[in-house]
């Protein structure tokens, strides 16, 4: 259901299921960091999720998932390097095809439509077999932005090379101290980096 009336307010849907939390198959309710709750108060907030996809299963498993709140979100990208930042922001703006999106967008609200291929490579999520997405919401609704996108594990692969070692190693200390994957996946895990939108 959209709830949108002027030409500047910000579309809002409701959440769909992809954005829900796979552990408790419901949407998140606090931040992780803070343990704010998240759908009162119209709380801004994101969520992320990694998923590694076995095409020839046809199943997948989510990797790492979380919901964090804007303040806590920004205090951790402060605690990164500029020049980390600043690469990632270049990479960005020089790699994401963002004018090629908003136009294939362009009056399509579908959050489906958003998350349909990697913003960076332009590779169609069934042909991906590790990829992550971010949304950012506010109370129980997704914002239609630029968010909801889809990153591919190329890309992302690509993002962690340009970041500084301080800056990994302040993300290993932040997923080792919140998260705890499943034995099986643990190597996968080791190897990801959160993007803090």
């Amino acid at each position: 259901m959209k709830k949108s009336k002027g030409k500047n307010e910000k579309q809002l849907l409701e959440i769909p299921e992809e954005f829900f939390s796979f552990s408790k198959n419901a949407p998140f309710t606090n931040c992780l960091v803070c343990n704010k709750e998240l759908r009162k108060n119209s709380v801004t907030y994101f969520i992320e999720k990694a998923i590694k996809k076995y095409i020839e299963f046809d199943t997948e498993d989510v990797i790492f998932e979380y919901a964090i709140c804007m303040d806590c979100a920004m205090t951790m990208q402060k605690s990164f390097s500029k020049k980390s930042l600043l690469k990632i922001f270049k990479y960005m703006t020089s790699h994401a095809k963002l004018m090629r999106r908003r136009k294939k967008l362009e009056g399509n609200e579908s959050i489906e439509a958003r998350i349909s291929e990697c913003m960076i490579k332009g590779i169609p999520k069934e042909e991906l077999s590790e990829y992550q997405i971010a949304a950012q919401c506010i109370g129980d609704k997704i914002i239609i932005s630029e968010f909801p996108y889809l990153i591919s594990g190329e890309a992302m692969d690509e993002i962690s090379n340009l970041i500084s070692n301080k800056t990994l190693d302040q993300m290993d200390r932040f997923k080792n101290k919140y998260f705890t994957p499943p034995v099986e996946l643990e190597d996968l895990f080791k190897d990801k980096k959160l993007m803090f939108v």
